[in-house]
């Protein structure tokens, strides 16, 4: 898809798309991705405590995590800031986009 879009006119093509034809786009990517996703859970043991215990933390913390980073960079002194601008910038990307956090765990 990126080599397609530097085709100067596929390029155009996927750049006019109105943002209510590219969110709808989105919502059904990403309901896939969360259906497969789910569908793979089939295949666990879900009696063991130990799968539901890393499940469980996996989504707690993708949904946590990214939260408590846009919280945290809304405010004047936030915790995230650790002199290297760019440094700051790579770490608040990363905390901030739950299938990084939910994958990591």
């Amino acid at each position: 898809m990126v080599v397609i879009a530097c085709i100067g006119k596929v390029g155009v093509l996927f750049s006019s798309l109105p943002e209510p034809i590219i969110g709808g786009m989105y919502i059904v990517m990403f309901g896939i991705i969360g259906a497969v996703g789910i569908s793979n859970l089939q295949f666990v043991d879900l009696t063991s405590s130990r799968n539901i215990f890393i499940i469980g933390l996996s989504l707690y913390l993708g949904l946590a995590i990214p939260a408590w980073t846009a919280a945290e960079l809304g405010k004047e002194e936030n915790s995230l800031t650790t002199g290297n601008s760019e440094f700051d910038t790579l770490i608040a990307v990363v905390l901030s986009s739950g299938m990084i956090v939910g994958g990591t765990i």
